[in-house]
């Protein structure tokens, strides 16, 4: 389908125009109608007069859109991965108005969405483009599904559009992208089948990318229950990849050392955490990993050292770049930190906190912050002798973490 048809109807509506009334001296109402629903390939000479009656000029020029489409493509198999897309949006928005009107409004549409500031511009642009879908290509409905994942406020919706995105385009990197959403919400078991599936699909594709990361992703999930089975599948992520992302070792020993520091076992998370090292340009990573020396330090009576950390991290923050919603929370991470380095453990602040953390940390950066932070809370409770709240917050952990699962086949 061109997307002529779509843009029509969408021009006619701003205007307030009646199909009769659009139509008059240039074809049927009836046949009009066929071309908003994508079910008529209307002539060059028809759309012209269409649109020169909604008082916009028609994009015809092949070179243009050729060059176009190819762009739209680099620019949203770049975005997948995570690559540079400078240059596309500069072609792009050099060359916006020109295309808007034009086979590729609806890529465009598209294309607007994924540029939008905000996740809640992205849903209203993305809305406007709801009742079209039916008139776009599979690869649009790829797009458009993947995009609202992406621009979703709840993890569920995220799960449910990769798998609609999945249905028009069964790939390695969005069979990754389902794992990677169950493993957020923390359902280990799903991400696996899934990484796994992924890992394969990627193997058969020949996509570096997913095998590096699928290989990542397991050794994450594998933290919350082997740690052998955890190093091993980092060791192939690293293997993969290690070359072509020089912080990928360091975010390897960063999780190993965090996890280590979760399970209680101090000296395996010193020996990951003294290794690792911070990231350039990755300011979440570099304030994380100073954030947990410092607790490391800290219940290891090591006051300066963690002060030490407690600082390096508080600077990164204070030029931190990032949402105000991460701003926040990582004050309160380190606020935990701090308060565990003054031993400021058995106040309502420290507890309040340590809600909020499980809280928000677990909905903002996934279940696995939500259990670390548990681990913490529970311990506080046995400590006041609140059983029954202890008890409470076990049965929270783990039936969030094995929740009844939505079908990731």
């Amino acid at each position: 389908m061109s997307g002529a048809g779509a843009l029509i109807r969408q021009l006619r509506l701003e205007r307030n125009f009646s199909q009769a009334g659009l139509a008059r001296g240039i074809c049927a109402a009836s046949y009009l109608s066929k071309i908003e629903q994508g079910q008529a390939e209307a002539s060059p000479e028809i759309l012209e007069r269409l649109f020169l009656a909604l008082g916009v000029r028609y994009c015809t020029d092949s070179r243009l859109l050729a060059r176009a489409e190819t762009v739209l493509e680099t620019y949203f198999a770049a975005r997948e991965r995570g690559e540079p897309t400078a240059d596309q949006e500069q072609w792009l928005d050099a060359n916006l108005d020109a295309v808007t009107y034009s086979s590729l409004s609806l890529w465009v549409g598209l294309y607007k969405a994924a540029r939008a500031p905000q996740p809640e511009q992205a849903r209203i642009q993305l809305e406007a483009l709801w009742e079209l879908r039916n008139q776009m290509t599979p690869a649009q409905q790829y797009r458009f599904w993947v995009l609202r994942a992406f621009a979703s406020g709840s993890a569920e919706q995220t799960l449910e559009d990769l798998q609609q995105a999945e249905r028009q385009k069964p790939c390695a990197w969005v069979r990754y992208e389902i794992a990677l959403a169950a493993c957020h919400m923390g359902r280990y078991s799903q991400s696996i089948e899934a990484a796994e599936r992924a890992y394969q699909m990627a193997a058969e594709e020949g996509d570096l990318y997913v095998l590096i990361w699928a290989s990542f992703l397991l050794g994450s999930c594998y933290t919350n229950r082997d740690m052998n089975f955890a190093e091993k599948y980092y060791r192939r992520a690293v293997r993969l990849g290690g070359k072509a992302n020089p912080g990928l070792e360091d975010m390897v020993a960063y999780n190993l050392g965090a996890s280590y520091l979760e399970w209680g076992q101090p000296e395996k998370a010193q020996a990951w955490l003294t290794r690792t090292r911070p990231v350039e340009g990755n300011d979440d990573h570099n304030l994380l990993l100073y954030q947990k020396l410092a607790i490391l330090h800290a219940q290891a009576g090591e006051p300066e050292q963690a002060a030490a950390a407690l600082d390096r991290a508080e600077a990164i923050l204070s030029s931190f770049s990032g949402a105000d919603w991460q701003r926040s929370l990582y004050g309160d991470m380190l606020e935990f930190a701090r308060q565990l380095l003054c031993d400021a453990t058995d106040v309502p602040a420290y507890e309040a906190l340590l809600l909020r953390l499980c809280a928000d940390a677990g909905e903002k950066l996934g279940f696995g912050f939500r259990r670390f932070y548990g681990q913490y809370l529970i311990a506080l409770y046995r400590s006041q002798r609140r059983y029954k709240d202890a008890l409470r917050v076990v049965e929270e952990l783990n039936r969030e973490g094995t929740a009844a699962q939505t079908d990731l086949s």
